[in-house]
């Protein structure tokens, strides 16, 4: 740990020393952690500091750098020495927000004095406004949650009854998602605050962190932009399962997890005669004839099942010459229908529609 009066004696000298040319003075106005209103923290919990910058002096140059560090009491718990000002000069008059590292404090000892320190790394007239400090407790009754209340998939659109074969037999890969999450604890978390979150697609995995652009009271909820995980559907029908999580170490891991559900159902028929394939294994020959499925072919006791384009099972019926299955009970769509000589194994797989 590294202590913090030597850190603060060397800006104060430095002021002394630059005074009579310093022109730059970037003052820290406050700071602020994920806690209760009455400054509870949960113990264990990854924490930041999100530290309040106020420009006191003339414009800061871009790309001028400074470091921002966390303190408890006079241990350093955060140093992030990388910070750069951007897109223009940092303007008098300026505000903003920085943040430190994540850090996490044990249950004991309760009280705490959380600092937050900057650095310009350019002449500053006034280091002494250059840090602030907070009182804190670190406390059980502090509940630091974060839920994930759903995840949705945009594109492709309309996955629920996605047409995949319009002229490509491969369905689209998913490209499009976004999560929704919520804090159902009773800690808020300051604007800046980094939530980390994955999806995951049948073991294929995409990690992203997700930045708040806002405190995140109790009760809100941040909706993260859509991304690209890139995950490819394998089949071209089906009923499948997307999952959503946040990977931050929170009070309650069992809301952790959000999961979506979607169909895929290829409803390309052949053009007539409609559904007629002859398979190449078993010679068997089937159609579609008004509310039956006509089977031709037949040598040997063979055994017929139909499934929907989810892969629920109709109709499953043995036949032992040529004649028809009954589908009278179902309703219009499309259809998979096998055959499996059971004599000699071999099988014949097609796709029918009715209407």
């Amino acid at each position: 740990m590294k202590n913090s009066t030597r850190i603060l004696s060397t800006m104060v000298l430095s002021a002394f020393s630059l005074a009579s040319v310093a022109q730059y003075d970037l003052a820290v106005t406050g700071v602020a952690t994920i806690a209760t209103a009455s400054n509870e923290i949960a113990p264990n919990v990854p924490i930041l500091l999100s530290i309040g910058i106020e420009n006191l002096g003339v414009d800061i140059p871009e790309n001028t750098t400074f470091s921002v560090i966390a303190l408890n009491g006079t241990d350093t718990v955060s140093v992030n020495h990388q910070w750069t000002f951007v897109n223009g000069d940092y303007p008098n008059g300026a505000t903003g927000t920085v943040e430190s590292n994540t850090f996490t404090l044990p249950a004991a000892p309760p009280n705490v004095q959380l600092c937050g320190v900057i650095i310009i790394h350019i002449p500053d007239v006034d280091s002494t406004n250059n840090f602030s400090c907070q009182a804190f407790t670190v406390s059980s009754s502090a509940s630091t949650d974060i839920k994930a209340q759903s995840v949705s998939i945009n594109a492709p659109s309309d996955l629920d009854g996605f047409d995949i074969d319009g002229g490509d037999a491969d369905p689209d890969p998913i490209t499009d998602v976004h999560i929704v999450f919520k804090n159902v604890g009773n800690t808020t978390f300051p604007a800046g605050y980094q939530i980390p979150y994955t999806y995951d697609y049948y073991g294929a995995t995409a990690g992203f962190v997700g930045t708040l652009a806002e405190a995140l009271a109790p009760d809100g909820e941040t909706q993260r932009p859509s991304v690209d995980p890139s995950f490819t559907v394998e089949t071209e029908t089906g009923t499948f399962k997307m999952c959503g999580y946040s990977t931050l170490v929170d009070s309650d891991p069992s809301n952790d997890t959000i999961c979506t559900s979607f169909t895929l159902v290829d409803t390309y028929v052949p053009p007539p005669p409609i559904g007629i394939n002859e398979g190449p294994l078993s010679g068997v020959k089937m159609f579609i004839s008004g509310d039956a499925i006509m089977v031709h072919g037949v040598v040997a006791p063979t055994d017929v099942t139909v499934m929907d384009a989810s892969g629920k099972l109709i109709v499953s019926e043995q036949v032992t010459k040529d004649g028809m299955v009954s589908l009278n009970n179902a309703p219009a769509g499309v259809y998979i229908i096998r055959s499996v000589n059971t004599t000699t194994g071999l099988s014949t797989m097609q796709k029918v529609a009715k209407n």
